[in-house]
């Protein structure tokens, strides 16, 4: 049950890593901000005013969904040394293959 827990939640943050990424290709990861200048009365002086960069808030939800990913990956199993952990464990039985030869491409298992 919490193997499933884990793996509804990488996969929750792959999709918004994937639209977060999606958002940056097409905004940048930054845009310009503009503001309207006006008098103390009301009138306009520049409907355009450049006043700088913003980042692109996309940018945080990526970085915060791909620190999620590896963090999730890594109790799931994922990384490299979460997989060493696995290679270490005691061998089966002659007629069952480990996970460290089912992670190696051992030897093929019929069905």
């Amino acid at each position: 049950m919490l193997d499933r827990f884990l793996v509804e939640s990488y996969c929750f943050n792959y999709q918004l890593m994937r639209e977060a990424y999606s958002n940056i290709k097409e905004n940048g990861i930054q845009y310009p901000l503009y503001k309207i200048v006006m008098t103390p009365r009301g009138d306009i002086i520049d409907p355009n005013h450049f006043e700088g960069y913003k980042s692109n808030p996309a940018c945080k939800v990526l970085s915060d969904a791909s620190a999620k990913l590896n963090m999730l990956g890594q109790q799931l199993g994922l990384s490299p040394q979460s997989r060493a952990e696995l290679a270490k464990l005691p061998k089966p039985t002659d007629k069952e293959q480990s996970m460290a030869d089912l992670l190696n491409g051992g030897d093929s298992i019929d069905f």
